[in-house]
């Protein structure tokens, strides 16, 4: 059962029926409204418990609304239990409304650029190619002052770009501080077709 507070229902309610009215692109008020919602659901501030409650009543409400082909962009899992709690702006009949830049906060690079750059360590079957994956990844971490959820949304990014490359090397988080927030101490692991590899995440 929902958990949402009445304010929150409200907000939510609000912002998708200034979407939904489809005289807004005169004013561009239906993009404000998408940026409002993207910013204000997906804060860090809040919990992934209550971020995912949040974004599916976004989507049930877009389908009162009837609202063709809405989407929640980038939606993704940030806390490992397989429903999305995280998204980075709205798509309505392919028109994106509001897409938030990926720059990491207090970063060198954006995600886009750190896919690009650490893709290629994926290509390598070997021990010595997953050792350069996970320092290349640390190295992210680090230079970039990524939390949590900011790697495992990175990594949910790595992994489309693996597979478009049909590259071997898989990787993936293993939550060892039990910091929902923090990678310190954390663990990459590597998954090759006949091996998996454990890095711990240094800074």
């Amino acid at each position: 059962m929902s958990q949402i507070d009445a304010a929150t229902e409200h907000f939510i309610q609000t912002k998708v029926t200034a979407i939904a009215d489809w005289g807004n692109y005169l004013t561009g008020s239906d993009k404000v409204a998408a940026e409002q919602l993207t910013k204000g659901i997906s804060a860090p501030d809040r919990t992934a418990k209550e971020r995912e409650e949040e974004m599916a009543e976004i989507k049930n409400v877009a389908a009162q609304k009837h609202l063709p082909n809405f989407e929640l962009i980038n939606a993704r899992d940030t806390d490992g239990n397989g429903v999305p709690d995280q998204f980075d702006g709205i798509k309505v009949n392919g028109r994106v409304l509001f897409e938030r830049p990926h720059q990491q906060q207090g970063g060198k690079h954006t995600e886009k650029e750190l896919v690009k750059m650490i893709t290629p360590f994926m290509a390598n079957d070997s021990q010595a190619g997953s050792e350069k994956l996970a320092k290349a990844v640390s190295d992210a971490v680090r230079d970039n002052e990524l939390n949590e959820p900011q790697l495992r949304s990175l990594l949910y990014r790595l992994e489309d770009s693996r597979a478009a490359h049909h590259y071997p090397s898989k990787i993936s988080l293993i939550d060892v501080n039990g910091d929902p927030m923090s990678v310190d101490g954390d663990t990459l692991a590597i998954t090759r077709p006949k091996t998996s590899d454990f890095f711990k995440i240094h800074r």
